[in-house]
């Protein structure tokens, strides 16, 4: 699992200095850099396989739909076709 205290106990370092450096190499907080990074892979599997929204949710790490459609339609373009199935819960 990928947490704060993962990486910081990986790289030897402060959780607080995690942040801090996370911050000054993507300009912004770790926690949204990751989310973008799932949102990113989400994107891909939407395109490229025939996967469930609730399938492609849990791969890339969210247990939870509604939050993940919370955050997808940030970030993911509303047009595809397989994105309607988020907008209507299925």
């Amino acid at each position: 699992e990928l947490t704060l205290h993962n990486i910081a106990e990986h790289l030897e370092i402060s959780p607080w200095k995690v942040r801090e450096y996370a911050h000054m190499l993507f300009g912004k907080s770790i926690h949204r850099q990751v989310r973008t990074l799932r949102m990113v892979e989400a994107l891909q599997l939407l395109q490229t396989t025939s996967l469930t929204i609730n399938d492609i949710a849990v791969q890339v790490g969210y247990e939870n739909l509604p939050i993940f459609s919370a955050y997808s339609r940030n970030i993911i373009p509303p047009h595809l076709p397989h994105v309607e199935k988020i907008t209507k819960g299925s």
